[in-house]
């Protein structure tokens, strides 16, 4: 049988035992303080990004492919014409398809006939323009010779990661401050970093502008970038130590 002074050593072990896995987790173990800090700044915009293309409908594919060649071809030599560098000239999608008309029972709504009654080639581009200034009337006159479909402008910073980098550190030093305000309300003060953790960013997001093609061919449609956000969070935690 084991006797008293057994048992409390046995006890002050398993004690010890546990105060040595709480350290490895000292987030739990130590006072401690977790704050988020943010930092942001607003910038215009320095790029335009135009999405859209030809679609050409023709009774046979040789028909539909030629039609869209010629038109996707015009609304290149126009971009060129506005100064947009070949390089910023992207071809996102090139696609040729059957065009189906189906028949359906009109009790079950199950399909009773297919019929072929042409085809479809659409040959989409994305197109980066580097003066955002110009991007209403490039958008316009691209449509209204050839391009048929416009799906969107979207308005982004070209240099954002290295803005972002200042960023993160100016919202660490933020998560400081509120840190060191709060602590000293607590009678303590900051202690050793445990740790940093990026929180999901929500910075420079593109901006996007939907608008029908069937708009752009009569006129010039005004484009005003504005500014974008670039947001950048941390959450940090501090060990709180005695003054």
């Amino acid at each position: 049988m084991l006797n008293r002074s057994a048992l409390a050593l046995a006890a002050v072990s398993l004690t010890f035992a546990s105060a040595n896995a709480q350290e490895r987790d000292q987030k739990f173990t130590l006072p401690h303080i977790t704050v988020t800090g943010t930092s942001f700044a607003e910038v215009k915009p320095d790029i335009a990004t135009l999405t859209l293309g030809v679609v050409s409908e023709k009774p046979t594919a040789a028909e539909a492919e030629s039609e869209n060649a010629k038109a996707a071809t015009s609304a290149i030599a126009r971009l060129k014409e506005f100064g947009v560098d070949p390089k910023d000239i992207k071809t996102s999608s090139l696609v040729l398809a059957p065009v189906m008309v189906e028949e359906r029972d009109p009790k079950t709504n199950g399909v009773v006939k297919r019929t072929l009654t042409g085809y479809r080639a659409e040959n989409g581009l994305t197109v980066t323009i580097r003066d955002v200034d110009k991007a209403g009337v490039i958008a316009s006159r691209v449509v209204a010779s050839g391009a048929n479909f416009y799906r969107g402008l979207y308005f982004r910073v070209s240099d954002k990661d290295a803005r972002e980098d200042g960023l993160r550190a100016a919202a660490v030093k933020e998560a400081m401050r509120k840190a060191a305000l709060y602590s000293h309300g607590a009678a303590m003060k900051l202690g050793r970093l445990l740790a940093i953790e990026p929180n999901p960013e929500f910075g420079a997001a593109d901006l996007p502008m939907q608008r029908s093609s069937e708009g752009l061919r009569a006129v010039v449609v005004p484009i005003e970038p504005g500014n974008v956000r670039i947001e950048a969070t941390v959450s940090a935690t501090w060990e709180l130590v005695p003054e």
